[in-house]
């Protein structure tokens, strides 16, 4: 009886270590999402030490790394200025940041947005606030 009870034991925590493995909890999606917070905070860090907007053009499954007038160097950690194969629910969107201040714009040369802007990662989601320029 003592061994019956300890084999079902052993197959108990043996399927709750299986089931742990095999069940996606969306850690791609969060993953994908702090890349992509991760890029538009780097974005806009860029351009608030520098004169012109910085921004991020978000298109069918990647996104872009945009300077206006200018060269733009690779996003942080990946080998080129644009980042591929994510699951974005956006078809296309560019952010730009206000040079000196950060603050979203609608277009390089706009004023600055008055709405906060939502963007959609599988099943998560970044905002970014229009006054401010917080990225949530």
């Amino acid at each position: 009886m003592l061994e019956i009870v300890a084999v079902l034991v052993i197959m108990g925590v043996l399927a709750a270590v299986a089931v742990s493995r095999f069940t996606d909890i969306g850690s791609r999606d969060l993953a994908e999402a702090n890349a992509l917070t991760m890029h538009l905070r780097y974005a806009q860090l860029r351009a608030m030490g520098d004169t012109v907007p910085w921004g991020i053009e978000i298109e069918d499954g990647q996104y872009t790394l945009l300077k206006v007038n200018g060269n733009v160097p690779n996003l942080p950690g990946e080998s080129s200025s644009t980042k591929d194969d994510i699951e974005i629910d956006i078809q296309t969107a560019v952010v730009w940041f206000s040079a000196a201040r950060g603050q979203p714009m609608d277009g390089p040369e706009q004023e600055p947005r008055d709405s906060d802007l939502s963007i959609s990662v599988g099943n998560q989601t970044i905002t970014i606030t229009a006054e401010t320029g917080f990225i949530e």
